[in-house]
């Protein structure tokens, strides 16, 4: 089980990971840079609908079948795209890997977090997120020699078919889900009480809520001064992926660091707040 997960967690990784080296390049190299703020605040507005969307249709669909049509829209785009790459299908590539990565990484979460039991959780998910680390080191030093051979324009292609093997092992780890999705036809006695139970978990809710806030506004900023000095300091194209897939690297292997012998024992330990 915890191998289907981390194995589910590694290639949902890989497939965030170079998708966003492809749309960042191809953004910065071919496109007009100084216009990435407002490709910050276009995610921003367009997340918020999708999002809602796709969490009323994941309590319509059963979640087998909502989790096949995504992989196979996400894989679809990346294939169709990839050669229309110019003008101002850039910026809409750059939107779209965000919403890509975005309900992927909702996804594989909710089946973890629907398929462990909490005390599992806090011991267990330090190792299944170590896969989504092991991606990046693995990946991103593998990316220079990638792009190599084959070039940038292949980046997508790669990106599908990491999102092929994502598909492969959420499915196989579909089969530990715990929780059954809410069913349509429920009373109003049921619908009462799952509305009282959303009002005392608001608390928690608006605390969560904060915490990501802030975790996004700092994210935003320095991604922000990374991608433009990255750009600055490695004009070419190859050489920027070359450079991200190195950095990643490096991160993925401080990642691991972390997951596996300090985030682990100390929620195991000490629980989550003092984690935090």
């Amino acid at each position: 089980m915890v191998l289907t997960f981390f194995f589910f967690s590694f290639f949902t990784i890989a497939m965030a990971m170079v998708a966003k080296t492809a749309r960042d390049a191809y953004f910065l190299s071919r496109f007009d840079k100084s216009i990435l703020p407002l490709m910050f605040l276009a995610i921003a507005v367009v997340m918020g609908p999708i999002l809602t969307y796709y969490t009323k249709l994941s309590t319509k669909l059963a979640p087998r079948v909502l989790f096949m049509i995504t992989c196979a829209i996400f894989i679809g785009s990346f294939i169709l795209v990839q050669p229309l790459i110019t003008g101002f299908v850039i910026p809409v590539v750059y939107i779209w890997v965000e919403i890509v990565v975005g309900i992927s990484l909702i996804r594989f979460w909710t089946c973890a977090g629907d398929s462990f039991e909490p005390q599992q959780a806090k011991r267990l998910f330090s190792i299944i997120a170590g896969g989504g680390s092991f991606a990046v080191m693995i990946i991103g030093m593998n990316l220079k020699p990638f792009v190599s051979v084959f070039g940038t324009d292949e980046l997508l292609f790669l990106a599908a078919g990491f999102m092929g093997l994502t598909a492969f092992f959420g499915l196989k780890s579909m089969q530990y889900l715990k929780k059954e999705p809410v069913k349509k036809g429920t009373s109003k006695q049921t619908k009462k009480g799952a509305k009282k139970k959303k009002e005392k978990r608001d608390p928690f809710l608006v605390g969560i809520g904060t915490i990501i806030a802030l975790s996004a506004v700092v994210t935003t900023l320095i991604d922000y001064q990374f991608k433009i000095i990255a750009s600055t300091a490695f004009p070419s194209e190859a050489e920027l992926v070359s450079f991200f897939g190195t950095f990643y690297s490096i991160a993925g292997a401080a990642s691991i660091i972390m997951q596996f012998f300090i985030t682990g024992p100390i929620l195991s330990r000490f629980g989550i707040l003092i984690g935090l």
